[in-house]
């Protein structure tokens, strides 16, 4: 892209989109995390219970396939989390190392606790004493740094690809 080309995309709705979809990964992250940490407490919540219920029973075999499902299941939600969160860890460098190429210090502080920290605009308003109305300025000016980046190819995205042929095509 030209230099042209990377300023319009970095000041249109479709980068500002971008940047912000980018930048919520890690949060997408997150909340799969949290929702299969709920679920793992319900399988071994179930393990405990169906391994009570087999003990004191010799040989009965009924309930041995259940508890080898659980154990299976368990196996299989802890390998999903593993990778989740070595999945969230590297969106968090990413995220982290796109912040930090940008110039304005305060444009930073923003998006790392908006986007690593997980702040709200209010409570980020009033750690760095500013007006909430500017705390949205900054954050608008910082998404529209990281857009200049996804579009300079400093960000590898793999979303970006698909939207640069739909804005090339005029779709």
């Amino acid at each position: 892209m030209t230099a042209k080309e990377i300023f319009l995309f970095s000041q249109s709705s479709a980068g500002m989109a971008m940047a912000r979809d980018f930048l919520s990964g890690a949060l997408h992250l997150d909340n799969i995390i949290a929702m299969r940490l709920a679920r793992l407490d319900v399988v071994r919540n179930r393990a405990t219970k169906v391994n009570r219920v087999l003990t004191g029973i010799p040989g009965s075999g009924q309930y041995s396939d259940l508890l080898g499902e659980t154990a299976a299941e368990l196996a299989d939600l802890e390998a999903e989390l593993l990778q989740d969160y070595h999945q969230l860890l590297q969106r968090q460098r990413e995220i982290d190392a796109a912040i930090r190429r940008i110039p304005d210090e305060r444009q930073r502080a923003v998006l790392e606790m908006r986007y690593l920290q997980q702040k709200s605009f209010a409570h980020i308003a009033i750690r760095l004493s500013y007006d909430e109305r500017q705390i949205y300025r900054l954050h608008a000016k910082g998404l529209r740094h990281i857009a200049a980046q996804m579009a300079a190819g400093e960000i590898e995205w793999k979303n970006f690809s698909d939207l640069l042929q739909t804005l090339k095509m005029g779709v």
